[in-house]
């Protein structure tokens, strides 16, 4: 399925959310019972809209690969700062501490920048612009 049917079923999805009762912030007082009520709150919300058992497996197919692709980047953000603690050991580099807090936020900033340049708009309207002088 591509994004763009993914999108759709998430603009219904924030449309309905809009429309039912939020969790109280305070219930992160509680982690664990603000994340079930979130959860309980997020099912409710998808029974109001899902037409179809069709529309619900690609809903949920789309939340376990998202729930994947963040583990997969966590072990990566792991990998780095592993990394990065190597080089500056086996280098014997002065600071070490600072060296090593410096490079994991450059390492991790780039990494938020990255993503968010490769999930624009202003980079598709680029691609499509290279793409249609072909």
């Amino acid at each position: 399925m591509e994004l763009v049917e993914y999108r759709n079923l998430f603009d219904k999805f924030d449309l309905y959310s809009e429309q039912s009762v939020k969790v109280s912030p305070w219930y992160w007082l509680l982690p664990p019972l603000k994340l079930y009520l979130e959860k309980y709150r997020a099912l409710k919300i998808l029974k109001k809209f899902v037409d179809n058992e069709q529309e619900y497996r690609t809903l949920m197919s789309f939340s376990d690969k998202a729930t994947a692709w963040y583990f997969v980047s966590v072990g990566g953000w792991f990998k780095t700062l592993s990394s990065i603690y190597e080089v500056l050991e086996n280098n014997h580099v002065p600071y070490f501490g600072w060296s090593f807090i410096i490079l994991a936020l450059i390492a991790t900033v780039s990494g938020f920048f990255s993503a968010t340049y490769r999930l624009s708009q202003r980079r598709q309207h680029k691609i499509l612009k290279k793409f249609q002088q072909y």
